[in-house]
Protein backbone atom coordinates (compact mmCIF):
# COMPACT_ATOMS: atom_id res chain seq x y z
CA UNK A 1 0.00 0.00 0.00
CA UNK A 2 1.64 3.51 -1.40
CA UNK A 3 0.11 6.66 0.01
CA UNK A 4 0.59 7.53 -3.72
CA UNK A 5 1.61 7.16 -7.21
CA UNK A 6 4.65 9.08 -6.92
CA UNK A 7 5.42 6.43 -3.96
CA UNK A 8 4.36 3.52 -5.63
CA UNK A 9 6.43 4.56 -8.85
CA UNK A 10 9.13 5.23 -6.71
CA UNK A 11 9.61 1.75 -4.90
CA UNK A 12 8.89 -0.02 -8.44
CA UNK A 13 12.26 2.02 -9.43
CA UNK A 14 14.31 1.67 -6.46
CA UNK A 15 13.59 -2.29 -5.55
CA UNK A 16 10.60 -4.18 -6.91
CA UNK A 17 11.48 -4.00 -10.49
CA UNK A 18 14.58 -6.34 -9.30
CA UNK A 19 12.63 -7.80 -6.58
CA UNK A 20 9.40 -8.90 -7.78
CA UNK A 21 11.09 -12.28 -10.49
CA UNK A 22 13.19 -13.41 -7.97
CA UNK A 23 11.69 -13.19 -4.68
CA UNK A 24 9.11 -15.92 -4.47
CA UNK A 25 12.77 -18.15 -5.79
CA UNK A 26 14.65 -16.78 -2.78
CA UNK A 27 11.87 -17.15 0.14
CA UNK A 28 12.66 -21.15 -1.14
CA UNK A 29 15.53 -21.02 0.64
CA UNK A 30 15.65 -18.04 3.55
CA UNK A 31 13.88 -16.94 5.74
CA UNK A 32 11.29 -13.34 5.07
CA UNK A 33 13.78 -11.02 7.16
CA UNK A 34 16.56 -12.08 4.80
CA UNK A 35 14.92 -10.44 1.81
CA UNK A 36 15.91 -6.95 2.97
CA UNK A 37 19.39 -7.72 1.97
CA UNK A 38 19.04 -8.12 -1.91
CA UNK A 39 16.84 -4.74 -1.16
CA UNK A 40 19.16 -2.90 0.27
CA UNK A 41 21.91 -4.05 -2.11
CA UNK A 42 19.71 -2.51 -5.42
CA UNK A 43 18.91 0.42 -3.31
CA UNK A 44 22.43 1.44 -2.47
CA UNK A 45 22.90 0.77 -6.28
CA UNK A 46 20.44 3.00 -7.41
CA UNK A 47 22.16 5.84 -5.02
CA UNK A 48 25.05 5.49 -7.69
CA UNK A 49 23.13 5.65 -10.66
CA UNK A 50 23.39 1.68 -11.07
CA UNK A 51 26.80 2.24 -11.37
CA UNK A 52 28.74 -1.16 -9.45
CA UNK A 53 31.64 0.58 -9.88
CA UNK A 54 31.18 3.75 -8.32
CA UNK A 55 29.62 2.38 -5.83
CA UNK A 56 32.51 0.23 -4.76
CA UNK A 57 34.71 2.66 -5.54
CA UNK A 58 32.47 4.75 -2.93
CA UNK A 59 33.13 1.53 -0.72
CA UNK A 60 36.69 1.46 -0.87
CA UNK A 61 37.11 4.59 -0.14
CA UNK A 62 35.19 5.05 3.02
CA UNK A 63 36.28 1.67 4.31
CA UNK A 64 36.94 2.30 7.86
CA UNK A 65 35.92 5.73 7.98
CA UNK A 66 35.85 7.38 11.88
CA UNK A 67 32.29 8.24 12.53
CA UNK A 68 31.29 9.72 15.93
CA UNK A 69 27.47 8.53 15.44
CA UNK A 70 26.75 10.70 17.76
CA UNK A 71 28.11 13.63 16.70
CA UNK A 72 26.36 13.84 13.28
CA UNK A 73 24.03 16.53 12.29
CA UNK A 74 21.49 13.70 10.92
CA UNK A 75 18.45 16.29 9.75
CA UNK A 76 20.84 17.78 6.90
CA UNK A 77 22.70 14.28 5.47
CA UNK A 78 22.21 13.42 1.92
CA UNK A 79 21.28 9.42 0.91
CA UNK A 80 25.38 8.55 0.37
CA UNK A 81 26.12 10.50 3.35
CA UNK A 82 23.89 7.82 5.64
CA UNK A 83 24.98 4.59 2.96
CA UNK A 84 28.69 5.81 4.49
CA UNK A 85 27.36 5.31 7.62
CA UNK A 86 26.02 2.07 7.20
CA UNK A 87 28.56 0.86 5.89
CA UNK A 88 31.23 1.64 8.31
CA UNK A 89 28.70 0.35 10.93
CA UNK A 90 30.25 -2.47 12.90
CA UNK A 91 28.45 -5.65 13.76
CA UNK A 92 27.70 -7.02 17.05
CA UNK A 93 29.77 -10.47 17.41
CA UNK A 94 28.62 -13.91 18.93
CA UNK A 95 31.72 -15.72 19.32
CA UNK A 96 29.57 -18.44 19.83
CA UNK A 97 27.62 -18.39 16.47
CA UNK A 98 29.93 -17.26 14.70
CA UNK A 99 30.66 -19.75 12.57
CA UNK A 100 27.09 -21.41 11.75
CA UNK A 101 26.06 -18.11 11.09
CA UNK A 102 29.02 -17.89 8.76
CA UNK A 103 28.75 -20.62 7.13
CA UNK A 104 24.76 -19.83 6.98
CA UNK A 105 25.51 -16.67 5.22
CA UNK A 106 27.74 -18.35 2.53
CA UNK A 107 25.22 -20.80 2.02
CA UNK A 108 22.61 -18.15 1.80
CA UNK A 109 24.73 -15.87 -0.47
CA UNK A 110 25.40 -18.77 -2.55
CA UNK A 111 21.85 -19.91 -3.40
CA UNK A 112 20.93 -15.80 -3.85
CA UNK A 113 23.72 -16.00 -6.69
CA UNK A 114 22.33 -19.06 -8.52
CA UNK A 115 18.66 -17.80 -8.26
CA UNK A 116 19.91 -13.78 -9.92
CA UNK A 117 21.99 -16.02 -12.36
CA UNK A 118 18.95 -18.19 -13.27
CA UNK A 119 17.11 -15.01 -13.18
CA UNK A 120 18.55 -12.49 -15.23
CA UNK A 121 17.84 -8.71 -14.65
Amino acid sequence: MYCGEECRQKSWNLWHQFECPVAPKLRNFSNFNLLSTPRQFFYDLFLFDDNLAELKRFCEVNEGAELNRFELDYSNLDRRELFRILHNTEARRDPIGELNGYLEEKLISYGYFLVFQANPL
